[in-house]
């Protein structure tokens, strides 16, 4: 398995959302859809916040990111985000304006296409999951380091103060400084 980089991580994505804007495009472009076609185009709406948030948080990161190995883990070939963007373009061709005879067929069929359609929603459904949890994993690996990094500096403040403490201690238990009288004197 070919280790992922950050820059073909964000190209990755950048093609999912690009193949996502398409789809919706086309269904936007498509004149009286029914009510399924409309909550097709919110769900690949709701995909492309999906997948501009991942390239964002991509661009944010850097290769050696511990936190960042879930989501890496997605982008090898033939993985989920492969997966994700093969849907998107099966879906595009789905809904690629025609003009003619071609619509009028493609408006019969729509019942009929309309099981093909589910079964590649239920498969995005599916993948998506598959990124939440990534993310969820990411997120958790994070909170592990913020925690580590957290007990390390707590445990150098405890030193700090045990450190003051004893130097307190210590100028109460010395006894006065005769060098500071007689120099006085």
């Amino acid at each position: 398995m070919d280790p992922v980089t950050i820059i073909s991580l964000v190209a990755f994505v950048g093609q999912l959302i690009a193949a996502t804007a398409k789809f919706v495009q086309y269904l936007d472009a498509v004149k009286d859809a029914p009510k399924e076609r409309a909550k097709l185009s919110r769900e690949a709406a709701r995909l492309l916040v999906l997948f501009t948030d991942l390239r964002y948080r991509a661009e944010e990161t850097t290769d050696d990111d511990p936190w960042f190995s879930g989501l890496k883990s997605l982008a090898v070939k033939n993985g989920p985000l492969d997966a994700f963007k093969e849907s998107m373009n099966d879906l595009a061709v789905k809904f690629e304006p025609v003009q003619g005879v071609i619509k009028l067929a493609r408006k019969l069929r729509w019942p009929l296409e309309k099981k093909e359609i589910d079964r590649i929603l239920a498969k995005i459904e599916r993948l998506k999951s598959l990124i939440y949890l990534a993310l969820q994993k990411d997120q958790f690996t994070l909170a592990k380091a913020i925690k580590k990094d957290t007990a390390k500096a707590t445990a150098g403040i405890d030193r700090l103060q045990l450190d003051n403490e004893a130097r307190k201690i210590r100028g109460w238990l010395d006894g006065p400084d005769p060098s500071t009288n007689h120099n006085a004197a």
